[in-house]
């Protein structure tokens, strides 16, 4: 018959074992309450079991390791040897620590020696059992902030989200839309407010030039324009850093065609919730002064269609004008007399075809309408003419057949 051990257990936990995770499964194991787990995690001798034969303490020891507890096998006294075994499975280990009286041994939690059990540490004379109650309180409280931590960690998104919109308020330094400073945040709305009316503005600005053309308005025209530019990316800078990224970004509104997209992207991208590496909250915006700014774009731009027009129909009466004068001066050329030239601009000009009109450089004309066909006309217009030609001039020619001028047929 082989003779009995006993396992031990002096609190020591095996190598790649985390203290805290050892207690947690070995507490569950044996069911134990926390008072009783720290009493067996204390460093103090603790019998797990008696009476057990070699092969059975070393399934019980295997067991046990592989929750990262170190138990020791021992022989058992000479006084309980007679006592009968307990024979438990090897998964069940319902073992009720009990302490040993005559062999009660504590570890200091300083320096880590074991030692007989007393207050003061031999070695670094620390309070020994203040000590140990100091230990477990403190990893009691770092067992609780993991626990929280995992719980954030487990909390829905929306539920994160809308805590730290509530932790967060609006840096109370967060740039104004109006201003010259390159640091800090600008949320989506005042980007597109500030835009908004620098389009304006500029429109106001071409639209003042086009009106009446001078060198003091193209130079308002060109201080508009860099104050519209230097402001737009400074923007852009600030409108980049609430999206957490560098100001560098904005040089892609200078890149042609590709710089629309870019300026798309930063007008619809949500900035970063909470603070980042650019600072708190921006300032929020208005959706009033929003409709505002638009409101007054939509006015220049009708503005602008007005005076375009305007300019067309300048351009047309002017042109209409050169073309009346020019057709003035060919028709004084063509018919001398004045008489001719009123009749051709009030009756010939305002009469149904087929018509022709003649004229002579002696001072001669005359001109049929109405007729029913140009042959007519013609010889009707050279009739008119001969019967007005005073003798030994210049005989009579058609300048005009049907709207047609002589040169053109």
């Amino acid at each position: 018959m082989d003779a009995h051990v006993q396992l031990v257990f002096l609190g020591e936990v095996h190598a790649g074992f985390h203290l805290d995770e050892v207690k947690r499964s070995l507490g569950q194991l044996l069911k134990l309450d926390e008072a009783r787990l720290a009493q067996l995690f204390s460093g103090a001798r603790t019998v797990l079991k008696r009476s057990l034969q070699a092969h059975e303490a070393q399934r019980y020891v295997e067991h046990l390791s592989k929750l990262g507890a170190r138990v020791h096998i021992e022989p058992m006294p000479a006084v309980a040897v007679a006592a009968a075994p307990v024979v438990l499975p090897a998964t069940a280990l319902a073992l009720s620590p009990t302490v040993a009286p005559s062999e009660e041994e504590i570890v200091c939690p300083t320096c880590g020696e074991r030692q007989s059990k007393r207050i003061l540490c031999r070695s670094c004379a620390t309070n020994m059992p203040m000590g140990i109650a100091a230990k477990l309180e403190a990893e009691q409280e770092a067992r609780a902030t993991r626990q929280a931590m995992i719980d954030a960690r487990r909390r829905p998104a929306r539920g994160r989200s809308a805590e730290v919109e509530e932790v967060h308020e609006t840096d109370p330094d967060a740039p104004t839309v109006w201003g010259f400073g390159l640091s800090g945040r600008l949320g989506r709305l005042p980007y597109a407010t500030a835009n908004t009316w620098l389009v304006t503005l500029l429109v106001v600005l071409t639209v003042h030039l086009l009106q009446r053309p001078s060198g003091g308005r193209l130079v308002l025209l060109g201080l508009g324009g860099i104050f519209f530019f230097l402001l737009s990316m400074r923007l852009a800078v600030l409108r980049c850093h609430d999206c957490d990224r560098h100001g560098w970004w904005s040089l892609f509104l200078l890149v042609p065609y590709a710089g629309t997209l870019a300026s798309l992207v930063l007008s619809l991208m949500p900035g970063t919730r909470g603070d980042n590496d650019f600072g708190g909250l921006p300032r929020r915006g208005r959706w009033l002064w929003l409709l505002v700014a638009l409101a007054a774009l939509v006015l220049s731009f009708a503005w602008t269609a007005r005076t375009a027009m305007a300019l067309v129909e300048q351009t047309e009466s002017e042109s209409s004008e050169h073309d009346s004068f020019s057709e003035s001066d060919e028709l004084s050329e063509l018919l001398p007399h004045p008489d001719a030239v009123n009749a051709f601009r009030n009756d010939y000009e305002l009469s149904p075809r087929h018509k022709a009109f003649a004229a002579s450089s002696g001072g001669s004309w005359g001109f049929e309408t109405g007729m029913s066909s140009a042959q007519d006309a013609m010889r009707g217009a050279l009739a008119a003419c001969e019967a007005r030609r005073q003798p030994y001039t210049p005989t009579c020619a058609l300048i005009n057949v049907d709207g047609l001028w002589a040169e053109q047929r």
